[in-house]
């Protein structure tokens, strides 16, 4: 938090509230703590999408090389076999495999938009919480006078 940061909060205070604060104020505590809490909630956040996307990306690898393998399959199969067999097995695995990848996008997606609606989740009962704070501690200042 920076100088100019806190003597602008002060300022918005004294215009908003006519109340001048000291920039030494112990209310200030309460911004302060306010403050490192979001950062540390930023960053917590951005590690957990880190590690998410990781997750993520080595799931799509795995998903890669498997589709491939169902694929080879699929045609080695349909090699061997006549060529009035082999069109309907091609298809037929074509089919198979694309439902296979939908379902796994589908259920991927799923994740993500359960994890998106999670921080969302996280981002509200901090602003939530960081509101309380600053209504507590006007209600602390206010019983005070």
């Amino acid at each position: 938090m920076t100088d100019d940061h806190v003597a602008a909060l002060i300022h918005d205070i004294a215009v908003k509230h006519g109340i001048a604060l000291d920039p030494h104020d112990p209310i200030m505590i309460l911004h302060t703590v306010n403050a490192r809490l979001l950062e540390d909630n930023a960053k917590s956040h951005h590690a957990l999408l880190a590690q998410f996307q990781a997750d993520l990306e080595s799931h799509l690898l795995l998903w890669d090389e498997e589709s491939k393998k169902r694929t080879e399959r699929i045609i080695q199969a349909s090699l061997a076999a006549s060529s009035a067999v082999m069109h309907q097995q091609m298809e037929a695995g074509a089919k198979a495999a694309t439902a296979s990848i939908r379902a796994e996008m589908t259920l991927a997606l799923g994740s993500i938009d359960r994890a998106i609606r999670s921080a969302r989740r996280i981002t509200y009962v901090n602003t939530i919480v960081a509101l309380l704070t600053v209504m507590a501690a006007v209600l602390v200042y206010l019983a005070g006078h």
